[in-house]
C-alpha cells in the first residue's frame, strides 16, 4: 500500500444496515455515503463511495482565496487486469482503465467520490479489487501553471472508503522537501 498525506480514521463501512448491492468482481463492504451523481440522493448504499479532504496550509489558503483560485481533486479508477482479460481492455501501462473524475472545489474543503464514476462495465476484466489514484493541484484559473504541493493518495478504492482520505497541501513557493 503506497500512501502519502492520509490520515487514517474510523472505519465507515457497512453503515446503515442492509447488504452491499452484488457487484460483478467486487466484494463490496458496502458505505452509505451520498451518490456522487448530482442527484443529491444520500445515504444511498455505494460501495465505492469515498470522500477526499483537502487541507490548505495558511499561505495557500491565503493566495488561492485571494487569487479566486480553485482546488482540483482528481481521482484515477484502475485494475490489474484479470487473467481472462482481452487485450482490448488492457491499457498501454498494463492496467484495466476503469475512469477518471475530476472536482473542483473553491479551496479547502471536501470532494465525493463513488460507483458512478467507475466503468463498472469492466470490473470482470480486474483480478482483485479496483484501485484509485488521488492527485490534487490547482484549478489554473489564475496561474496558468499549478501552484500547489500536495499529497497523493494510492491504494484500493475499497480502503479509500474506509475514511475520509485526507490530502495536505501547500504552496509550491513554501519549498520543503517535495511532499505532505
Amino acid at each position: 500500500m503506497l500512501v502519502i498525506g492520509v490520515a487514517a480514521a474510523a472505519g465507515l463501512a457497512a453503515c446503515g444496515g442492509g447488504d452491499a448491492p452484488e457487484v460483478p468482481g467486487r466484494s463490496a463492504a458496502g458505505v452509505l455515503a451520498p451518490v456522487a451523481d448530482g442527484t443529491g440522493r444520500a445515504g444511498t448504499l455505494d460501495p465505492f463511495a469515498f470522500t477526499v479532504e483537502v487541507t490548505l496550509s495558511d499561505e495557500a489558503a491565503a493566495l488561492l482565496a485571494a487569487s479566486g483560485e480553485t482546488v482540483v481533486v482528481g481521482a484515477t479508477f484502475f485494475g490489474d487486469p484479470a487473467a481472462d482479460a482481452g487485450d482490448a481492455l488492457i491499457n498501454d501501462v498494463g492496467q484495466i482503465d476503469l475512469g477518471r473524475r475530476e472536482v473542483e472545489i473553491p479551496g479547502a474543503g471536501t470532494a465525493a467520490f463513488g460507483g458512478t464514476d467507475l466503468r463498472l462495465d469492466r470490473l470482470d476484466a480486474v483480478a482483485g479489487e479496483p484501485q484509485v489514484n488521488v492527485n490534487v493541484y490547482s484549478g489554473r484559473r489564475s496561474a496558468e501553471d499549478n501552484l500547489l504541493d500536495c499529497g497523493f493518495f494510492q491504494d484500493a478504492v475499497e480502503v479509500a472508503a474506509r475514511a475520509p482520505v485526507v490530502l495536505a497541501c501547500r504552496l509550491l513557493s513554501e519549498g520543503g522537501d517535495g511532499g505532505s
